[in-house]
């Protein structure tokens, strides 16, 4: 099996007929799976956990830190005892970018027959009939350059060892007092994943831009649906994320289920739901005019409340740009 097939098609790898786990690179992000190259996971998961497993030749969702064994798709970022990594760590240790194994430079200035692969990944490769000591990459054309991946503990319970000194693989985030690495994709989700807490400290008040209205749930007018949303703040990053002019939003802690819509209208679309809360931009452009006055003054207007925005020692060519950042013009 080639390290490509490997990567992009682990279905092929597991027997249906085993009973036990064995981890992926699928990962949970909000309610997308996506496997560890970013390919997005073509069918339905079932279960709550955040990394994807095999079981019994079905797909499952599986808590990350359960037992299990790691075959074909590599579920960690580390190397493990038998000198194997098939993580997506591109970067080497002095900080260099990986260049494409089939680069057209690496092809023509190398002497090796390495195995030609469509990435960027540091690998194992073999020299004179001896495996590399570590994982390596081409940073330049004629120079293979070693990666810095740490080992895999002896159990899948057990966080990643990190030797004095050295950092996680790109992609990742390191917590617990430098001893866990976590992908950076867990970062600031709203969902704790490091025993410290250190992977949602920090982060961003997406709740400061929406103002919560009252106990309902959006009935009509939904653009957008997403699941496995732990926590409120998490909903309003996707209303302010999402490309459809999110205006207000509606989540259910218990469902854990986020519904955007693209209307400010507090009632029309709206039910009464005691366990939904409903949130509204406090500011939309949507209810907003805008018009210019004695050649150079911006007034805003909304709800019947008219207020200058710009006024003394502003010219046409400010305005402009000011009306462009605005979106209009």
């Amino acid at each position: 099996m080639t390290d490509q097939t490997r990567e992009n098609d682990p279905i092929r790898c597991i027997l249906s007929a085993d009973t036990r786990s064995f981890l992926t690179s699928g990962l949970r992000q909000g309610s997308t799976w996506k496997w560890g190259n970013g390919d997005t996971v073509e069918q339905e998961i079932s279960g709550t956990g955040r990394c994807l497993a095999f079981q019994s030749g079905v797909l499952v969702a599986f808590d990350c830190d359960s037992e299990a064994y790691v075959f074909c798709e590599s579920g960690r970022e580390c190397v493990g005892r038998n000198k194997e990594y098939s993580g997506t760590s591109n970067q080497t240790s002095d900080g260099q970018g990986c260049l494409m194994w089939n680069d057209p430079s690496v092809l023509f200035q190398r002497n090796s027959d390495f195995e030609i692969r469509n990435h960027n990944f540091c690998r194992f490769v073999e020299r004179d009939g001896k495996k590399s000591p570590t994982p390596v990459c081409y940073s330049k054309p004629h120079q293979l350059s070693e990666c810095n991946i740490p080992s895999c503990p002896e159990s899948l319970n057990d966080a990643i060892a990190l030797e004095t000194g050295d950092g996680c693989p790109i992609g990742s985030f390191s917590c617990d007092n430098g001893s866990k690495c976590i992908s950076e994709k867990f970062q600031c989700d709203y969902e704790v994943d490091c025993n410290d807490g250190t992977d949602e400290q920090n982060c961003e008040d997406y709740l400061q831009n929406y103002e919560l209205i009252g106990a309902y749930r959006l009935a009509e007018n939904i653009i957008e649906v997403w699941t496995f949303i732990p926590h409120v703040q998490g909903c309003a990053r996707k209303c302010r994320e999402s490309l459809l002019m999110c205006e207000a939003f509606s989540y259910e802690p218990k469902t854990q289920t986020c519904l955007l819509t693209d209307t400010s209208q507090t009632y029309s679309s709206l039910a009464r739901k005691i366990t939904s809360l409903y949130y509204r931009r406090r500011f939309s452009s949507k209810d907003v005019t805008f018009e210019v006055e004695e050649d150079k003054v911006l007034y805003a207007t909304k709800n019947s409340k008219k207020g200058q925005v710009c006024n003394e020692n502003f010219s046409r060519e400010k305005l402009s740009s000011i009306c462009k950042i605005l979106g209009f013009g």
